[in-house]
């Protein structure tokens, strides 16, 4: 290759000598591997677009403002330089990605972020027809031989499209909030980003016509579909997930195949049918009968949490068990109904290694009070040297606790109490399930 003609960028340094050490030490480890993302930026057409929009603009100022502080490099731009002379499509998608990874949006997306991250690029890929890896497409050249999909945007499309794609994810936070954030004021996030990018081309499919021909974009309103879209997304963020649908479906033609099935796009919008549920919690007990160590799972916490959820939602007489306390925080913690430390008194080592001690069976909501007070006792053992202290039906039965009679076996010799533990995980499992059954049948109806 000829590079005889090749403008090289260059530093030129006329300051005193004596800083020298200095400028090569931050040179050299300042530099940073180029994602595949900012490598897009050297097939892209390179139009400067200018969008009145503060967020977009912003959070491209922030992107400039941030190498000049870790560069030690200035960096000769400005907030007005942005708005006056206009953005490249490589910044505005870059731009997308950093709205998306807000606070705001952490519920959905949590918060792992990468510096250049994926999301906005990938969106804005599946919205324009692009599997999500395809996203160098969006704004190639002309010259390439194949013009991206947004070169040639007006201004105003693209910020319609960032409203687009904003009101969205703010449109699936409100639906997801109350059922992500649970009882004891965590948040059960799913690492599923392809869940929620299908959950978007759902709502974005009824609710938005985007024209890439003419570069427009009208609003849908639908009310029936968007209320029967907040009413079932949440039973299908919390089935797809138990069910690892979007695991076993990670290929990125999985997530093209789903987005391009309208019956796919299409279940948001439906019931679960007892069968499909049943089909789901077979899997799961499956699943959380092998459940290896002490780590509560996320498919654990969240059934738990959405099953106490539906109980006080049909009776709200229940919320005064999981009220905040003096400090404004939640009184209550997902615990083990078996200690921990019982189970590996009964068991030695070896066979701790595989045990399903934080299986779903064996967790529960429990009081905090309760919790900090009991150590390595249920409940039963705690108030036996409490005889002024009466364990309350009502709140027993909020929490799914088991009977005294079905803790039995918590003394039983080792090879009895293995055998027993088993049994106890299936059936309390069989009862979880059946409580939830009844409970969705209720609150559905």
């Amino acid at each position: 290759m000829d590079i005889t003609n090749l403008l090289v960028p260059a530093i030129v340094y006329t300051g005193p000598s004596e800083n020298l050490p200095t400028i090569f030490y931050n040179l050299n480890t300042g530099g940073v591997n180029l994602s595949k993302y900012e490598t897009f930026s050297s097939l892209w057409d390179s139009t400067l677009y200018r969008i009145e929009d503060e967020d977009i603009n912003n959070k491209i100022f922030e992107k400039y403002e941030q190498m000049r502080l870790k560069s030690d490099l200035e960096v000769d731009i400005t907030k007005e330089d942005i708005i006056n002379k206009g953005v490249t499509l490589f910044e505005y998608c870059y731009s997308i990605s950093e709205i998306l990874r807000g606070k705001k949006f952490n519920l959905i997306f949590g918060t792992n972020k990468k510096s250049t991250d994926p999301i906005g690029f990938e969106i804005l890929s599946l919205i324009v027809g692009l599997d999500v890896n395809k996203a160098e497409k969006l704004g190639l050249k002309e010259s390439s031989g194949k013009k991206g999909f947004l070169v040639g945007a007006s201004p105003k499309f693209l910020v319609d499209l960032k409203n687009c794609i904003v009101e969205t994810f703010q449109n699936l936070i409100e639906a997801l909030e109350y059922w992500i954030i649970a009882k004891n004021g965590a948040n059960n996030t799913l690492d599923s980003t392809y869940m929620i990018y299908h959950m978007a081309m759902s709502y974005i499919r009824h609710n938005y016509e985007i024209n890439l021909k003419n570069f427009t974009i009208n609003k849908i309103t639908d009310k029936k579909w968007n209320e029967k879209f907040v009413k079932y997304l949440p039973l299908h963020y919390f089935r797809d997930y138990i069910t690892d649908f979007w695991k076993i479906n990670r290929q990125v033609s999985d997530l093209s195949r789903e987005v391009a099935n309208k019956e796919s796009l299409e279940k948001y919008v439906k019931n679960i049918s007892p069968n499909e549920w049943q089909t789901a919690f077979t899997q799961l007990r499956e699943n959380q009968l092998n459940e290896v160590g002490a780590t509560v799972s996320l498919k654990a916490k969240l059934f738990i949490d959405y099953l106490v959820k539906y109980k006080i939602d049909l009776n709200p007489a229940l919320k005064k068990y999981f009220e905040k306390d003096e400090h404004n925080n939640f009184s209550i913690d997902f615990e083990h109904i078996i200690p921990q430390k019982r189970i590996e008194k009964q068991l030695d080592f070896s066979h701790l290694k595989g045990y399903p001690i934080s299986s779903l069976g064996n967790i529960c909501y429990l009081a905090s009070t309760d919790n900090r007070a009991k150590h390595e006792k249920t409940l039963y053992e705690y108030i036996e040297n409490r005889p002024s202290f009466v364990l309350d039906k009502e709140y027993l039965s909020l929490i799914n606790y088991p009977t005294q009679e079905d803790l039995a076996f918590i003394d039983y010799s080792p090879i009895e109490f293995d055998k027993e533990y088993k049994n106890f995980l299936g059936a309390r499992l069989d009862s979880l399930f059946s409580d939830f059954l009844e409970l969705v049948r209720k609150k559905y109806q």
